[in-house]
C-alpha cells in the first residue's frame, strides 16, 4: 500500500502514528519501556537525504564497527525517514538483519554529527 505513496505522504502518516504511540507509555497500565523502545518512540519523522559515499568516512573511522552500516547507507539514493533508511540498510546486508536498533542509533549519530541533511521539503 505504501509503494504508491510519496516519501512526504509516508512521513506525514508515520508522524501521525508516532503521536498516537507516544501517548501509550503515559497510560496508567503501561509497561516500563527499555532504551530501545524509548529510542523508537522518539523517532525523527523528517525526511533525510542519504549521504554521498565520501560523507560517512570520518564516522566510519571513529566507529569502525559501523562501517557496514555506512557502506550500505551510501548506496541508498532515496530521501526518506531515518526509520525507513534503517530498514533499507538492514535489507541490503544479511549481517545487519537483526541489528535494526543499532542501525537506527548510528543514523541518529550521523544526523547529530551533521553528516545527514534534512530534505528541503519542510511539508513532510
Amino acid at each position: 500500500m505504501t509503494g504508491k505513496a510519496s516519501a512526504s505522504e509516508r512521513a506525514r502518516a508515520l508522524s501521525g502514528m508516532q503521536r498516537r504511540l507516544e501517548g501509550i507509555p503515559r497510560s496508567d497500565d503501561a509497561p516500563n519501556l527499555d532504551a530501545d523502545h524509548q529510542l523508537q518512540l522518539r523517532q525523527d519523522r523528517r525526511l533525510w537525504v542519504p549521504p554521498r559515499a565520501a560523507d560517512p568516512d570520518a564516522a566510519s573511522s571513529a566507529r569502525p564497527a559501523m562501517g557496514n552500516v555506512h557502506d550500505a547507507y551510501a548506496r541508498i539514493k532515496y530521501t526518506d525517514t531515518l526509520e525507513q533508511h534503517a530498514k533499507m540498510i538492514a535489507w541490503q546486508r544479511p549481517e545487519l538483519w537483526e541489528r535494526h536498533v543499532a542501525i537506527l542509533r548510528e543514523l541518529h549519530c550521523l544526523r547529530d554529527e551533521g553528516v545527514l541533511h534534512p530534505h528541503a521539503d519542510e511539508a513532510a
